[in-house]
């Protein structure tokens, strides 16, 4: 005797919840717009730094989505306090969390050691040139309120601590997209 389907009502009246950080620009703006368009029933929690910013991509994303439902949230990896604020707030507006994607982040600030690129230059090797051009560009070393390296602080350190947060409650589903190189975009499944 053959099994009877009976399709899940569950996937007909709830609204999946997707959380996005990062959300106003780049490769996460592009995801929500796909999201939308494979699935125009999603509830988009659009968590940036940026307010201004997070409304304008707001906008874009509902010229072609009209009817889709996109909110915004305050949320500022870098900050504890912003992420514990943004993750309660969260939980206060929804009751679940589907997915959740890790994408905000910063660019550590080059710093040029101008003296020792012009020592390089007026070398007599050009092996030694090299060398010490590779050497005077280096990452600008700042140190955050809690005492992290900012780049490690934002870009890990805050996504760490919003998964922990909802990890027990809701989640489902948490990919990590890093920007390794400029071109090239790593995704993790948590």
């Amino acid at each position: 005797m053959a099994a009877v389907q009976t399709p899940s009502l569950h996937r007909h009246w709830i609204k999946k919840v997707v959380l996005l950080t990062g959300a106003n620009s780049g490769i996460v703006l592009a995801l929500c717009e796909r999201l939308l368009s494979r699935d125009a029933q999603l509830q988009l929690c659009l968590a940036c730094r940026n307010m201004q910013r997070a409304e304008a991509a707001r906008q874009a994303l509902l010229v072609p989505h009209p009817r889709a439902q996109a909110t915004l949230l305050h949320l500022d990896v870098a900050n504890m306090r912003s992420v514990l604020r943004a993750a309660e707030e969260f939980k206060q507006i929804y009751n679940r969390l589907d997915h959740l994607y890790l994408n905000a982040g910063i660019m550590p600030n080059p710093r040029v050691d101008h003296k020792a690129s012009y020592k390089g230059l007026f070398s007599r090797y050009s092996i030694s040139f090299y060398i010490h051009l590779v050497h005077s560009i280096y990452p600008e070393n700042k140190v955050t309120s809690i005492g992290l390296q900012e780049v490690f602080d934002t870009n890990l350190f805050g996504h760490l601590l919003l998964v922990l947060f909802f990890f027990w409650r809701y989640l489902y589903t948490v990919i990590y997209i890093a920007v390794v190189e400029h071109n090239t975009v790593s995704v993790f499944f948590i």
